[in-house]
């Protein structure tokens, strides 16, 4: 009985706002009167289900409003996320191709320096070489021929250091014209024959350095870098 005095009251108060929406029902009041006019549908007057049914109408209709609206921030977030995600991935690609060129003219610098260090420092040529190898490595870059080049050339002017299956110091060093074989020639009177794969070019130029870049040096040739061992067999260099 109350719910239905209430309900006269807001009908009247409706029609005298000449219908305004605003004083129709939404939310709890809706779902009371809903409840209500299921069992008591015939004690409403047609004003009273005209009520009803427009307050029914304009929720729907708001709730129809809303999710368009959800719809849509989703959508325009969506977007905002995939302009982002693109935008880091173009980003990372670029950062990355910059990585690898930066390494490429790092390599293509150490290998000119290479040829300056083949008389005064036979070893750190060496060293040089196989940096400028490990540099484009770690940048998942080929090997520059460059690069290859310098550290057959800095093999080729060592000697008189020793090398792991040689009983004394290695005096000659010279490629086959092909360049897939490398012979040394030792003061012990032997001589070896050595298959020029490029790992073991490294790990040879290694042994005949027999130590790491100093600390100065890696200054010299790699300002503002953190030092780190070339050959990692050997001991920092003295």
């Amino acid at each position: 009985m109350r719910i239905h005095r209430q309900l006269t009251e807001d009908v009247q108060e409706w029609v005298a706002l000449n219908r305004d929406p605003g004083a129709l029902y939404r939310g709890a009041r809706l779902t009371v009167a809903s409840e209500w006019a299921k069992d008591h549908a015939d004690e409403m007057n047609p004003l009273e289900r005209e009520f009803h049914e427009a307050s029914r109408a304009l929720q729907a209709k708001e709730a129809r409003a809303r999710r368009l609206i959800r719809a849509a921030v989703l959508a325009g977030l969506l977007t905002i996320v995939g302009i982002l995600v693109i935008a880091v991935l173009i980003f990372g690609r670029q950062a990355d191709e910059n990585a690898r060129l930066a390494a490429r003219n790092k390599s293509g610098q150490l290998a000119a320096q290479v040829q300056v260090a083949l008389d005064r420092s036979p070893r750190r040529s060496l060293l040089l070489a196989v940096e400028a190898l490990n540099t484009t490595a770690r940048a998942n870059e080929p090997r520059a021929p460059a690069a290859e080049d310098a550290l057959r050339q800095a093999l080729s002017n060592t000697g008189g250091h020793p090398l792991s299956g040689h009983e004394s110091n290695v005096f000659a060093v010279a490629f086959s014209p092909d360049g897939k074989w490398l012979a040394t020639g030792s003061e012990d009177g032997t001589a070896r024959l050595w298959h020029t794969r490029l790992d073991e070019l490294m790990e040879l130029a290694c042994n005949l350095a027999g130590r790491n870049l100093t600390r100065a040096e890696w200054a010299q040739y790699f300002p503002g870098e953190p030092y780190r061992k070339t050959c990692g067999q050997w001991p920092e260099g003295e």
